[in-house]
C-alpha cells in the first residue's frame, strides 16, 4: 500500500463524483453537481486527465482555508496598525513642527528681552552716573551754602562789633 502522500497524488476514481456532489450540496453550486452526475466532465476530472491532482479532502482544504483567512486577518490587522502608526507619526510630526515654531518664537522673544535688559541696564547705569553727579553737585551746593552761612555769620559778628565800637564812640545815635 503506498504512503498517504503518494495516495493523495493519485488520480481520483470516477466514484468521487458522488463525493463532489456531496461537497457541492454543502457549498458548491448545484449546476456542477448535476454536470458531474450526468457524466459531463468537471474541473476535477479534467485535472486528473492532465496528470495533476486536486486535493478533495475537505478537512485539509478547510484547515488551509481557515489558516489563509487567519493569516489574511493578521496581515489586515498589521496593515491597519501600520496605517494607525503612520497617522500617529504624522500627528507627532505636526506637533513637533508646531513646538519648533513656538520654540523659535520663544527664542526670538528671549533675544528681544535680552536686548531690552541690556538697554535697561545701560539706562540704569546712566541714571546712576547722573545721580552720582547730582549728589556731587548737591554736596558742592551744600558746601557753598555752609561757606556762605559762615561768611554771613562772620559778617554779622563784625557788624555787631562795629556797632559796639560805634556805640562807644557815640556815633550809633547819628547812624540810626
Amino acid at each position: 500500500m503506498p504512503p498517504k502522500r503518494a495516495m493523495a497524488l493519485l488520480p481520483t476514481p470516477p466514484s468521487s463524483s458522488t463525493s463532489s456532489s456531496n461537497a457541492s450540496s454543502s457549498g458548491a453550486t448545484a449546476s456542477s453537481s448535476t454536470a458531474a452526475s450526468s457524466g459531463a466532465t468537471n474541473s476535477s476530472s479534467t485535472a486528473s486527465d492532465n496528470g495533476t491532482h486536486q486535493n478533495n479532502n475537505p478537512s485539509r482544504l478547510s484547515i488551509a482555508l481557515r489558516n489563509a483567512r487567519r493569516l489574511k486577518a493578521e496581515v489586515d490587522s498589521h496593515v491597519d496598525d501600520l496605517a494607525a502608526m503612520e497617522r500617529e507619526d504624522t500627528e507627532f510630526r505636526a506637533i513637533a513642527a508646531k513646538n519648533a515654531a513656538e520654540n523659535n518664537l520663544l527664542w526670538s522673544a528671549n533675544a528681544r528681552l535680552g536686548k531690552e535688559m541690556e538697554s535697561m541696564t545701560d539706562l540704569a547705569a546712566r541714571y546712576a552716573l547722573q545721580m552720582t553727579a547730582m549728589r556731587g553737585e548737591s554736596d558742592g551746593y551744600r558746601a557753598e551754602r555752609d561757606t556762605a552761612r559762615a561768611e554771613m555769620e562772620e559778617t554779622e559778628r563784625q557788624h555787631a562789633k562795629m556797632r559796639v565800637e560805634l556805640d562807644k564812640m557815640g556815633w550809633m545815635d547819628t547812624i540810626e
